[in-house]
């Protein structure tokens, strides 16, 4: 018995705030790799489609992927289905 708990038994949500390999994901991403070798199981959201979704998919067991309905100006808050539809979404 190696002394770890059995895979699946320790769970990690991580939340990316966006689909791009960039910047704070990258750091999340180099610290996936071996959580797996310790018992963990992870499960990562993310904001919609994009590199950082290939990129995890070996080193998470599952991916939600929502498209983001947050925005960060008017004009795009006005964009797509609107206001209130996105801010029903979020």
């Amino acid at each position: 018995m190696t002394g770890r708990p059995p895979p699946g038994l320790l769970r990690l949500l991580v939340v990316f705030h966006e689909s791009e390999s960039l910047g704070a994901g990258r750091s999340v991403v180099g610290t996936l790799s071996r959580r797996r070798e310790f018992g963990w199981s992870t499960t990562a959201w993310l904001p919609g489609e994009g590199p950082l979704v290939a990129e995890i998919e070996p080193l998470t067991d599952e991916r939600v992927v929502v498209p983001k309905p947050i925005a960060y100006s008017l004009r795009g808050w006005r964009a797509g289905d609107g206001i209130r539809a996105r801010a029903a979404g979020t």
